[in-house]
């Protein structure tokens, strides 16, 4: 069957009725604001207490991510140490060459939460990233170096605050080049 002028422009504006649809959401999950740069967040503005859990609740397969991922999340929440915000367990892996995706599993509940993005391109950027994940068990501080995925061409350090399930975006910053 032969496509009518119509179908033609049906399927542009449908894509981009879908666009304009995701876009705000995926960027609200963007720091927009720079950093003070006099302060950047640190880890103890946003401490909390890390908890020792005996014993762990299997993975939530209440969501996508969770039932996509179910081998990793499901190992990380029984292998893994608590790493991140007091409770939970920050998974992550590669996904293509200078690519990382992950998620937090609560190891009180086994709920998974997936990263807003994949960072990208952290590897062969002219700037001196040793990990391009930044966390801590003792805060609900996140740092994300590099470049998110189709976000920025620009390194940047990302800030975000584990609240309420959920990354919330705090500010960026730029990152220091390598010293030649």
């Amino acid at each position: 069957m032969k496509p009518t002028i119509i179908g033609e422009l049906l399927g542009p504006v449908a894509g981009l009725s879908l666009f304009l649809a995701v876009a705000p959401a995926l960027a609200a999950e963007v720091p927009d604001q720079p950093c003070s740069p006099v302060a950047l967040p640190r880890y103890a503005d946003f401490a909390v207490t890390p908890e020792t859990l005996p014993t762990r609740p299997a993975l939530k397969r209440n969501n996508r991510f969770s039932r996509k991922y179910r081998t990793r999340l499901g190992e990380g929440l029984r292998d893994l140490p608590v790493n991140f915000a007091g409770h939970y367990v920050m998974v992550t892996w590669g996904c293509g060459t200078t690519c990382l995706d992950g998620g937090m599993v609560d190891a009180r509940t086994g709920q998974a939460t997936a990263l807003p993005f994949l960072l990208d391109s952290f590897a062969s950027l002219e700037v001196d990233i040793a990990d391009p994940l930044l966390y801590r068990a003792d805060s609900r501080l996140v740092v994300m170096l590099g470049m998110l995925r189709e976000e920025d061409a620009i390194p940047r350090q990302y800030f975000y605050q584990w609240t309420h399930g959920r990354l919330k975006p705090l500010c960026h910053a730029p990152i220091a080049e390598k010293a030649s």
